[in-house]
């Protein structure tokens, strides 16, 4: 039940154009955008739809409806048709990591997990380009990231993800520390050091683990392993995959004395 009604809440926010980036729809009360929503506040997801619709067949439809005809699939229960709706969002704004992260949730809850799998870590990848990373948003991706692993018994990643997510964990915890004393990261390092340890040993010619851990060993002033680490990832990085933010960071990171977190 707390599921359902917090995708119901995602819901109504989809539905009235409530995430980051999307504006509210200018104000035309007869137009088909204005009658579906209407209809949505009435409790009439298949009216919605209807009009919805309409105003997507329309000459130079606004990309923004799909959002609201996906909400109302959601609503309808109708959770492969939503997909769809986002999809074609996505299609035209492929930069808008909130709706991809929302068309990542309707794939994995329909079972396409490869397909999820993709989304979640093309989510993760535009969210490390933002100025200010947000450490939350990456903390659920490579959670959903993990579970997708632990679905096909993949032991590295699952040890990969859950170690990047307390990687991420614990730089949200400091940041909040600086506002609250008393919050303490370094046990979530030395846990994400632990798992990302497994993950390098299950896998040493990849460059993640070793690249994550050089961040994590730098955190906990650990430099004689940090170094190591930063060598190890950077002997692999030409042979593996990293987001295009890992690579720019990693050669930062080669070539400064003052070195970035993954990602920015």
């Amino acid at each position: 039940m707390r599921a359902r009604l917090a995708w119901l809440c995602w819901c109504f926010c989809l539905g009235c154009h409530g995430l980051k980036g999307v504006d509210a729809q200018p104000g035309e009360p007869h137009s088909p955008w204005e009658m579906g929503q209407n209809a949505m506040r009435a409790g009439d997801p298949d009216e919605a739809i209807a009009r919805y619709q309409e105003a997507l067949s329309q000459k130079e439809p606004d990309p923004r409806h799909y959002l609201s005809l996906a909400a109302a699939h959601v609503a309808k229960g109708d959770e492969a048709a939503a997909s769809l709706a986002l999809a074609h969002y996505i299609q035209v704004n492929p930069d808008h990591y909130k709706a991809r992260s929302y068309y990542a949730e309707l794939l994995r809850r329909l079972g396409k997990n490869d397909e999820a799998q993709f989304q979640f870590e093309r989510t993760v990848a535009d969210l490390q380009q933002e100025t200010t990373v947000p450490c939350a948003q990456l903390v659920h991706c490579h959670g959903r990231l993990m579970e997708l692993a632990e679905d096909r018994e993949d032991d590295y990643e699952v040890h990969l993800h859950r170690g990047i997510g307390l990687y991420w964990l614990a730089q949200e915890s400091r940041d909040m520390a600086a506002a609250n004393e008393g919050l303490n990261s370094e046990g979530l390092w030395c846990k994400a050091a632990a798992e990302l340890s497994l993950a390098h040993a299950a896998r040493p010619q990849q460059a993640r683990p070793s690249w994550y851990l050089y961040s994590v060993w730098r955190c906990l002033a650990q430099t004689h392993l940090a170094q190591r680490c930063l060598r190890d990832a950077q002997e692999a990085a030409p042979f593996t995959l990293l987001t295009p933010a890992e690579y720019r960071s990693l050669e930062f990171a080669g070539a400064a004395s003052t070195f970035p977190r993954p990602g920015t």
